[in-house]
Parts: C-alpha cells; sequence; structure tokens
C-alpha cells in the first residue's frame, strides 16, 4: 500500500519502521525535518509538504495534540490538496467537538476519516505489540 504518516516523533518512527518491514511504500513527514533523515535512509520518502503524505492510500496522522492537528491538516497545503479518496486515520487524542469538524471537513473533501487515538509506549509502536481490550500485559 501506499501510506502516509504525518508526524515521526517518538511514536511515528516505530510504526514507520514497522510499515517499511512489511513493504509498504511510505512517505513521512514531520514539522522538523532532522526527524526524517535516519527513516529516509531506511526507505521511506520525505514529503516536501504536509500534503504529499496525503496522496496514498492511507494517511496516518500522529501530530501531538489538536493544536498540531489544526495547523498542519487544516492548513491550505493540509488536507484541502490531499488525493480524494484517501483514508486519514487521525491517531491524536481530539476533544469530542474538534473531531465532529475535523470529520466534516474531511466529508466536505471527499476523504475517509477514522479517529483511532493511539496510546501506549514508543517501544511498544517499534516492536510492532497490538493489544486488544482485557487483554494482560
Amino acid at each position: 500500500m501506499k501510506i502516509g504518516v504525518i508526524g515521526v516523533g517518538k511514536m511515528g518512527h516505530g510504526l514507520v519502521r514497522q510499515l517499511l518491514a512489511a513493504k509498504h511504500a511510505v512517505t513521512i513527514w514531520n514539522r522538523s525535518r532532522d526527524a526524517l533523515k535516519a527513516l529516509v535512509a531506511e526507505g521511506a520518502r520525505a514529503a516536501d509538504d504536509v500534503s504529499d503524505a496525503l496522496q496514498g492510500e492511507v494517511a496516518l496522522s500522529l501530530l501531538f495534540d489538536e493544536v498540531a492537528v489544526q495547523s498542519v491538516l487544516m492548513s491550505a497545503e493540509g488536507l484541502a490538496k490531499s488525493r480524494r479518496g484517501c483514508v486519514h486515520v487521525c491517531m491524536s487524542t481530539l476533544s469530542l467537538v474538534f473531531a465532529k469538524k475535523l470529520k466534516a471537513r474531511h466529508a466536505e473533501l471527499g476523504l475517509g476519516y477514522v479517529g483511532a487515538p493511539m496510546l501506549g509506549r514508543p517501544e511498544a509502536a517499534a516492536a510492532g505489540h497490538r493489544r486488544s481490550r482485557g487483554a494482560r500485559p
């Protein structure tokens, strides 16, 4: 699959490595370009702007908070320039009010939207650990 990842901090690094290991074509974007270097060396493609990471079949965003989601994805370079039909999986923790606005904006633009806040530790993401509800550590 062609997958974009927006925000490659501690959690994003591990997730991108898992996607690359599974042989997906991964395009990455981060506000700090230095965070991209190691992942590009491992096979990811660095996006010139955030909309480049929204051109695949799926885009995962792991932005720090609602303010970051607002400034990055609701900007002129963000969702408005994404590929129609792309499914955006927002892994940030958002307020219900903002999540509803984000979902409505996706619908206006012909994009899929999934709210899936990511919980856990960076080490677990890097190892590809998944826990289902009720699972024991």
